[in-house]
């Protein structure tokens, strides 16, 4: 029965090997269609990754520069500050008081909290 379950997700697998059969058994080494990347040149960055930095990542020596942190609201307090959230840790985030930053003012006390955001600004 096992058996037969696998040969029947084994077949469909042909369509995307179209040089040669995939062996789900025989491991990468044996497989004409890998391809490993041996230089230690590998980017920091990916160049699909929006943000500059992570949440946890940013210390005192990040003071002055600009960054994008990229995360989930974790709190909102007194509509001036924000908690951000991501997979390393957490940021509070000052919205400008002045007039020319009102639509941000609005735009994070409608935001709900677990809202997904992007931010830019100076650290």
């Amino acid at each position: 029965e096992t058996m037969r379950r696998l040969h029947v997700l084994y077949r469909p697998l042909k369509l995307f090997f179209p040089g040669g059969r995939a062996k789900p058994w025989g491991g990468l080494a044996s497989c004409r269609w890998a391809s490993f990347r041996t230089d230690a040149t590998l980017p920091d960055v990916n160049s699909f990754v929006a943000r500059s930095k992570t949440c946890g990542e940013l210390r005192s020596a990040h003071i002055g520069q600009e960054v994008t942190l990229c995360g989930w609201i974790q709190y909102k307090r007194h509509e001036q500050f924000v908690v951000l959230r991501d997979f390393q840790g957490l940021t509070q985030i000052l919205i400008p008081q002045v007039e020319a930053a009102s639509h941000l003012r609005k735009l994070f006390s409608d935001a709900p909290v677990e809202s997904v955001v992007r931010v830019t600004g100076i650290v």
